[in-house]
């Protein structure tokens, strides 16, 4: 243009765009400090104190996991869920803007939970007056946090005995269930 070139003209009439776009600055994740959770029990964390992003607001952030130990992310919220016998975790996210991301792990410390043993023992049996019937309980009972030996079987019913496994029963004349 003419005008641009020539001192004379008057500037007033111009205005000058810069139509280079702003680049993105990628989000930051701040430290993140070892956290706890407890086994089998959902933990919620709320990231937002961790995380940074100087051109987005923080609802315009999320976070994502492949780790089976996230099982749900909303936002800057993320649901966590470890699974039986896993005290340590190391957890892998990424935080993500509309453009870019970064990662970060997070070192978590898992409380173990003493779950219930468990069985499959036949609810019925048939057995006859008089005669003792035993029943090897070992391959029916379980426990994921002990081994076998570890546990024991008790009884306080009056027609029945336990040694170790084997529950011996010895019904009466005339008992009937």
């Amino acid at each position: 243009d003419e005008n641009l070139r020539d001192p004379s003209s008057n500037w007033d009439n111009y205005r000058f765009f810069n139509n280079t776009p702003t680049p993105n600055i990628a989000p930051e994740w701040l430290e993140v400090p070892p956290l706890y959770a407890v086994e089998d029990i959902p933990k919620v964390v709320d990231f937002s104190p961790y995380v940074t992003d100087p051109d987005d607001l923080l609802d315009e952030l999320s976070i994502s996991s492949t780790l089976p130990y996230v099982t749900f992310s909303t936002g800057l919220n993320v649901t966590f869920l470890f699974p039986n016998g896993v005290t340590n975790a190391t957890v892998h996210l990424v935080l993500r803007d509309q453009w870019d991301q970064a990662v970060t792990n997070v070192d978590f410390s898992i409380e173990p939970v003493n779950d219930a043993p468990g069985h499959d023992i036949p609810l019925s049996r048939l057995a006859t007056e008089d005669e003792p019937l035993t029943i090897d309980l070992y391959p029916h009972v379980w426990d994921i946090d002990n081994t076998k030996e570890e546990l024991s079987v008790t009884t306080d019913d009056p027609y029945a005995i336990v040694d170790g496994f084997n529950l011996t029963v010895v019904f009466g004349e005339g008992i009937t269930s």
